[in-house]
């Protein structure tokens, strides 16, 4: 929602600083509360009864590895058009699928319907939909006693989206003293029932999105005790096509998402790639988030990259033929089998289109509306992950992908 079309004679004042917060989903009073400077018992961290907070919540990777801490604050920030709102619903489907509830707060959209026509697309049933997601299009600035119902449904994730346009909302700067309010009254009520939260945040025009932050104020990244996610468009989302992003950790506070992961620059940690399927030849994965290669020759889980065995198998025996093209799938399925090597037809065609997301090869039209592959024009000379040709390049959008 935007500044002007706030009425503000209808909004209600801020809460006022006495009034009860909110802890654990409870209205308390801080008379009644510790002072927070009490020192610490460190015995149960020191006999191990506290363990550290892993990732078990939010978006699954194809290896099976999740990417959210439960009770920790998380943000995915991004250009415009990059896949944000496509990365945040790619947490909820496994909690959702888990019969757990999500929270969605929207703060850029007033109704559910793009939200709801997304979820139904990726493949889930109206039931868990109406059941399970709770949708919140707020117009007035949160007061504590608005959110107990909401706390009270004990979410496993939380989705903030649109972190500015709720700093305009409740009346306050896009400054750190603005988010440090906000972030008082929309995000920590859900930290403390155990809520992991998911902040949909934007990034100036000119920022890099591995080594900007977030439009208005570094202390949104600061503050953040979970990890923070850039995405990089490679391949252009929307209707009837097959949109890209390259998926990075810039910060990773506890530190478990990069103990199998890429490094790019030697910062920020390559998690994978997002694909959203949309094309007339999709298959049943309508939305994947592909594990990254671990070591050259092998690729985690069942997935395998652009520069695997049968990435390179793929491209060679397209290079090999006519105008370097195949104009149909299954004409590609017979040329590789043909050249001796038995693969299944999907491992195939996901092999193509990591192929396509390398810009290694391009989509061309054959007979009777078929798709096929062509060799690109301009072919990178050497295999290199995603991340690392990401890293090579200026983090650009592609529009004309």
């Amino acid at each position: 929602m935007l500044e002007t079309d706030v009425d503000w004679k209808t909004v209600p004042p801020p809460d006022p600083p006495d009034e009860p917060r909110l802890r654990n989903g409870h209205q308390v009073d801080d008379a009644t509360e510790p002072s927070t400077w009490e020192p610490v018992d460190l015995g149960p961290y020191l006999r191990g009864e506290i363990q550290p907070i892993t990732p078990v919540v939010g978006a699954c990777r194809t290896d099976g590895k999740r990417l959210l801490y439960p009770g920790l604050e998380h943000a995915v920030i991004a250009h415009t058009g990059a896949g944000k709102t496509w990365f945040a619903l790619a947490c909820a489907v496994p909690e959702l699928l888990n019969g757990n509830t999500i929270a969605y707060l929207h703060f850029e959209e007033s109704t559910a319907a793009s939200t709801v026509e997304r979820l139904k697309r990726i493949g889930l049933d109206d039931d868990m939909i109406q059941r399970q997601v709770l949708f919140v299009a707020p117009s007035k600035p949160a007061r504590a006693e608005w959110l107990i119902p909401l706390t009270a449904a004990k979410p496993s994730l939380v989705i903030i989206d649109g972190v500015n346009e709720a700093m305009v909302l409740h009346g306050q700067k896009i400054d750190l003293e603005g988010w440090s309010s906000v972030r008082r009254r929309i995000v920590v009520p859900f930290k403390e029932i155990g809520a992991a939260v998911l902040e949909c945040d934007h990034l100036p025009l000119s920022a890099d999105p591995l080594r900007g932050d977030a439009y208005g104020t570094v202390h949104k990244g600061n503050v953040i005790d979970g990890a923070r996610f850039a995405l990089v468009r490679k391949k252009r989302f929307g209707r009837g096509r097959r949109g890209a992003a390259h998926l990075y950790a810039t910060k990773d506070r506890p530190g478990f998402l990069g103990a199998d992961a890429t490094d790019d620059d030697g910062d920020n940690i390559y998690l994978g790639t997002m694909v959203v399927d949309d094309s007339p030849q999709a298959g049943p994965n309508f939305l994947t988030l592909y594990a990254p290669k671990s070591t050259p020759g092998e690729v985690s889980g069942p997935v395998r990259g652009p520069t695997s065995e049968l990435g390179d198998i793929v491209f060679d025996v397209i290079a090999a033929l006519p105008d370097q093209s195949v104009k149909s799938t299954d004409l590609l399925y017979a040329a590789v089998r043909a050249a001796g090597h038995q693969y299944m037809d999907k491992a195939i065609r996901d092999a193509a289109a990591d192929l396509m997301i390398a810009d290694r090869l391009v989509e061309v039209s054959g007979k009777r509306g078929a798709k096929g592959y062509q060799v690109a024009a301009t072919t990178p000379a050497h295999h290199s992950t995603p991340a690392r040709d990401e890293a090579d390049s200026d983090h650009a959008d592609d529009p004309g992908a």
